[in-house]
């Protein structure tokens, strides 16, 4: 079920402050990522744009798809001649990116498979792909249960753990090469006794939070 257009407008609106951080700090990683300087990104699934413009603004090639006609139109206008913009990942090049990120994408798409098998042939031979999706084996979602914030049985159509991601990521013909977390270091800079531990598993690596995320490579 889609989300209406005020829906959308208000959830980037009222995220844009987190994400663009997130952001910032995942353009940052990708040279650890991939093992060198990347030169290209596809982001699949780029919503308002805000990874796009952060890439863009490091000197990437930048290209992004988006099936929202109403966020559709704004990437249009905003990345005019600065970023390729499309309705459908079929419409891009194959081959042609060092990095392709599908990040709060795979859990809405009715076939998930597909959509990794489309994004990992848009991948240059030594590319990455980034999947960041809800962790339904981290500690918010056994602490909640049924009322954890990511169960949206309208939208949220898969639900993933470490294992079953992995095991699809491998069934295309990736290989898990890495965790990540898209966790925002602005929540974690705060001094309660969750931010403590949350800033601990954040630099052991322990990636229990609400999302998982995982770097593959052919």
């Amino acid at each position: 079920m889609p989300y209406s257009i005020e829906h959308e407008n208000d959830h980037f609106a009222r995220s844009y402050e987190a994400r663009l951080l997130m952001s910032r700090n995942l353009i940052s990683e990708l040279p650890r990522f991939l093992g060198r300087h990347p030169s290209s990104l596809l982001d699949i699934g780029c919503g308002d744009g805000v990874l796009l413009e952060v890439a863009c603004n490091h000197g990437l090639r930048c290209a992004g798809v988006e099936v929202s006609p109403n966020l559709l139109a704004k990437l249009r206008a905003r990345f005019s001649g600065r970023a390729a913009i499309a309705s459908d990942v079929n419409m891009l090049p194959d081959g042609m990116y060092d990095v392709v990120t599908l990040i709060s994408v795979l859990e809405h798409v009715h076939e998930p498979y597909h959509v990794l098998r489309a994004a990992l042939s848009r991948l240059v031979p030594d590319g990455v792909l980034l999947v960041n999706v809800p962790n339904s084996a981290g500690i918010p979602a056994r602490l909640y249960g049924p009322r954890w914030d990511q169960i949206e049985p309208l939208a949220h159509l898969y639900y993933f753990t470490a294992r079953t991601l992995s095991l699809m990521l491998e069934r295309v013909g990736l290989r898990v090469i890495r965790r990540f977390t898209m966790t925002c270091r602005m929540d974690l800079a705060r001094h309660d006794m969750l931010s403590s531990f949350r800033r601990a598993a954040y630099w052991l690596e322990m990636y229990l939070g609400t999302d998982l995320g995982f770097v593959a490579q052919r």
